[in-house]
């Protein structure tokens, strides 16, 4: 089998409450002349910065490759000479990587006729999930719909004062009970100092975890938090390759890891993260945005990861490419675990009227 074509395909809609005016994912469709397709996405958020560099630069060092070959490939395009003089390691470069990437496995898991996390070993089945950064003020709509693990915190610094994170975190455990998982995430906007004393209120409502209270490469203040408080700390989002998640897994205090699968570097390099960390004694809690695909690769990780322990699911953001983009949505069931698709490769078939839909000219 040989790679014939790859292509960009930039997709993008309206949203409201959000950061951005809409939503934008790029996503990177890898053909081969045996007529299999391979789907990847390329970092959470779509840039036509990516999709010129995977037509211009990274197209032709793919065709005619066998897509078998996805360690020589990617080891190709991080590693080789071209890469290294044209682009570097990190940022655009690694989003291009980890779409092309989660391509060759949806190929591979094709062609064998198995998903992605069978030809990987298969740990589970169905992983719980959490809900991820909804409103404060629904999560009982929340639980009711299956929900028992919920993510909050400053998405943007609005709770000037410890008294208000307090108020917060008592309300969501008074609405939840004590069975119940609440998460915390501090978006990397804490100094060491504040982190400290927000740690200190969260502790008194047993907080799963402290999600990325300091910057994610500040790892001595990361280390020293986690000496001084009894909440796990969580990171890794930020992280590109295995190698930038093996000096935060050794030298960063957390207890864990959060690899983004389109970010850092696809399922190859989140499957080597996760065996650093099992080898420390660390949990896998992939980070994940709301797109379906970045779903989708996600659950074939957890699916085979053995010290994986839980699915972020985005319970927030609400818009029609969201749910429009798969023939079968994949869903959350009602007692708050997610099945891992089960089909070939990502287990899932894109709707090709939406991709049509939704098309963003991104050149």
């Amino acid at each position: 089998m040989k790679i014939t074509d790859v292509k960009p395909i930039g997709l993008e809609c309206p949203i409201r409450d959000w950061m951005l005016p809409s939503r934008t994912y790029l996503l990177v469709q890898i053909e081969t002349d045996e007529g299999i397709k391979g789907i990847g996405q390329c970092g959470t958020v779509g840039h036509p910065e990516v999709a010129m560099m995977i037509e211009k630069r990274m197209k032709p060092l793919l065709i005619g490759e066998d897509p078998f070959d996805v360690h020589r490939i990617w080891d190709k395009l991080f590693n080789g000479p071209t890469a290294i003089l044209s682009w570097g390691h990190r940022g655009a470069e690694c989003y291009a990587l980890s779409g092309i990437d989660i391509a060759l496995w949806d190929i591979m898991g094709k062609a064998c006729n198995q998903p992605i996390h069978k030809l990987l070993g298969g740990a589970r089945d169905k992983i719980r999930a959490y809900a991820s950064h909804g409103d404060p003020e629904k999560i009982e709509d929340y639980a009711a719909r299956g929900f028992t693990a919920f993510k909050f915190g400053e998405w943007y610094g609005e709770m000037k004062n410890l008294t208000q994170v307090d108020r917060m975190m008592k309300q969501l455990r008074e609405a939840v009970g004590d069975d119940s998982v609440l998460m915390f995430d501090g978006f990397q906007r804490y100094s060491l100092a504040r982190a400290l004393n927000v740690a200190k209120v969260l502790e008194k409502y047993e907080v799963y975890f402290f999600e990325e209270p300091v910057l994610s490469y500040d790892f001595d203040s990361m280390a020293t938090l986690a000496s001084h408080t009894t909440v796990p700390l969580a990171a890794g989002e930020h992280q590109f390759t295995v190698r930038e998640a093996a000096d935060l897994i050794l030298k960063g205090g957390v207890q864990y890891v959060q690899p983004e699968i389109p970010n850092c570097g696809g399922i190859t390099e989140a499957m080597k993260i996760a065996a650093v960390a099992e080898s420390r004694g660390k949990m896998l809690c992939p980070h994940c945005g709301d797109s379906p695909i970045d779903v989708a690769s996600m659950l074939q990780v957890v699916g085979a990861a053995p010290n994986a322990v839980f699915a972020e699911w985005q319970a927030k953001l609400d818009y029609p490419m969201r749910w429009e983009l798969l023939k079968e949505p994949i869903t959350v069931d009602r007692e708050g675990y997610i099945r891992i698709p089960r089909g070939p490769g990502l287990g899932i078939e894109l709707n090709q009227e939406a991709v049509k839909k939704y098309a963003w000219n991104m050149f």
